[in-house]
């Protein structure tokens, strides 16, 4: 079960690749080097056992590793969350780097599927709907946001929360002082006996 899965897997990203022979370029430069996954000559090879050296060991979900993708490739950098790598962090940071370069055109790949103008309008539906949905997020923050702070009266506004931690700050500060006052008094107070 686990080999048809990984089988199709390595398919589609194959696929992927060879419309965008940059990365696939790029990535000749990995031959060789074993990860969870590796490249080979010329296309990715999935497996579930590997008897050899193995370069970088990455212990995650696959959720998490595509999230991990995904954050570096949004923000330039990406946190681990809840993945763990051992090994050759330079390997691994050029292995990211690749990703992040990563550049498919579905419009196009569609185009030669479906033809140029359906290809054009699914794309375009497509798009509309991410805005959308984006739009939508940032609306239902803001609205939830909104009524727990004005409505609700559950969380406190920013301000309230700075002036919270000042004067957190400034008692934390007094009680510095206090104790500075206090021993120097129990010096003074030891001296004169």
């Amino acid at each position: 079960m686990i080999d048809i899965f990984l089988s199709k897997i390595e398919a589609i990203i194959n696929r992927i690749l060879f419309l965008d022979p940059d990365t696939l370029a790029d990535l000749e430069t990995l031959t060789d080097k074993v990860f969870y996954m590796f490249p080979g000559h010329e296309n990715f090879h999935f497996r579930k056992t590997h008897n050899g050296n193995v370069d970088v060991k990455v212990r995650g979900t696959s959720s998490n590793m595509f999230l991990y993708w995904l954050s570096a490739k949004k923000s330039g950098t990406s946190s681990e969350g809840e993945m763990e790598i051992i090994g050759d962090i330079a390997l691994v940071q050029h292995f990211q780097s690749i990703l992040k370069k990563i550049k498919f055109n579905w419009e196009e790949y569609l185009s030669h599927r479906i033809g140029d103008t359906l290809a054009y309008k699914m794309a375009n539906i497509f798009r509309d709907s991410v805005k959308f949905i984006k739009k939508s997020k940032r609306s239902l923050e803001f609205e939830v946001s909104e009524y727990f702070h004005n409505e609700n009266g559950l969380l406190p506004e920013q301000s309230e929360v700075d002036a919270y931690i000042n004067q957190i700050d400034n008692l934390r500060n007094d009680i510095d002082r206090l104790e500075t006052k206090i021993s120097k008094l129990n010096s003074v107070s030891l001296t004169d006996k």
